[in-house]
């Protein structure tokens, strides 16, 4: 008996408390609330989005933590038995809208240690300005103190509409090693001295996933008409980008830098200009074909998008390979299930599998 106490009081004395907060936002007010909460309940934390607007009022909606907390924030919620963040149906990121009025900066996300930090299913509409530095819709960054070492997911969120100086829609600093931005969309960003919608810096010793992905129609000053995606790695940074689609950015759709290993596999590019991946594999460069619509990003059953990407396998090998180590996700940006057809397509929306034809007159 006096064993099984000892062991019963060592376990509960090397077992942490693992505290979590959970909040409900259905205001611009009760948003930011909770991000500051947040910041400093010494925590892990969930925020839950209502679906609905929520303009960021002249000022964006931040977050500054540098003790390595947790931090979940997804839209998407809708009513259930009067809770209004009670249930997650789709997730489709158009319900739920962070809008910044063409005034401001919509979200700032800063933090530090071994945290994992997860925003999904929102929609970032007019954020920024033309006279704003960088990252009209989403930035990322350490804090000033110390670097984050954590894992960062970003997705199934759109950004439309956001404006900056350069990294029109998001700028994200990539410090730890296993980060995942996937199942985006990003159109009509607008980077008012020509410089990007995107633009991922990559620290020491960090690693990035930017998987299916689409990047289209978005543009840079008449000047320097830029509007695609920059990625800056160091020598011992290791980045993926595959299944995306990266095409009608102005003059450059996609550009390279620095001296990391990048695996570019299968995506359809349409202008690469910088240094050369260290692997290059299944790219192309043609026009998408989405539906016809107003922010319609399905491919067509003609699609070249459709099937094109690539599955990471089931089963790897263990220590497992950096290009191996990822997920393409179980829904796509609207809540469709990922892959339909036996194979993922590209970009950030899946086609549903084409309707049989059935002919008449065989016996």
């Amino acid at each position: 008996m006096k064993k099984h106490t000892f062991l019963i009081s060592l376990l509960l004395f090397v077992t942490p408390h693992i505290q979590a907060a959970e909040f409900c936002a259905t205001t611009s007010g009760q948003l930011q609330s909770a991000l500051s909460s947040a910041q400093s309940n010494n925590q892990h934390d969930v925020i839950k989005v209502a679906e609905g607007s929520y303009p960021t009022t002249g000022s964006e909606f931040s977050y500054t933590e540098s003790a390595g907390w947790d931090l979940e924030i997804s839209g998407g919620w809708t009513d259930f038995f009067g809770n209004p963040c009670g249930q997650q149906l789709s997730g489709n990121p158009f319900n739920t809208v962070l809008d910044g009025n063409n005034s401001a900066r919509i979200m700032h996300i800063r933090s530090s240690g071994n945290s994992d930090i997860t925003i999904s299913n929102l929609s970032f509409i007019n954020g920024g300005t033309a006279n704003l530095s960088t990252a009209g819709g989403l930035r990322f960054y350490p804090t000033n103190t110390a670097s984050h070492t954590g894992q960062v997911i970003i997705e199934r969120n759109a950004f439309i509409n956001n404006h900056a100086q350069t990294a029109s829609a998001l700028s994200f600093f990539s410090s730890g090693i296993n980060s995942h931005i996937r199942n985006n969309v990003f159109t009509l960003n607008t980077a008012h001295n020509g410089s990007y919608s995107i633009t991922i810096d990559q620290d020491l010793n960090s690693g990035i996933y930017f998987t299916n992905n689409t990047l289209v129609q978005n543009s840079g000053d008449s000047t320097n008409d830029i509007g695609g995606f920059v990625l800056f790695t160091r020598s011992s940074s290791s980045a993926y980008i595959g299944n995306n689609v990266l095409y009608d950015n102005g003059n450059r759709d996609l550009h390279l830098s620095g001296t990391g290993d990048v695996w570019l596999h299968y995506n359809d590019v349409g202008i690469r200009t910088g240094v050369a991946p260290f692997s290059n594999l299944g790219n192309f460069s043609a026009d998408p074909e989405f539906n016809t619509g107003i922010l319609e990003f399905t491919p067509s059953y003609g699609s070249p998008l459709v099937n094109a990407g690539y599955d990471p396998p089931s089963f790897v090998p263990i220590p497992t390979p950096f290009e191996l180590a990822w997920f393409e996700g179980t829904l796509d940006l609207l809540g469709n299930t990922r892959k339909q057809q036996g194979k993922v397509d590209l970009g950030a929306i899946e086609t549903s599998a084409e309707p049989p034809i059935f002919m008449d007159g065989f016996d």
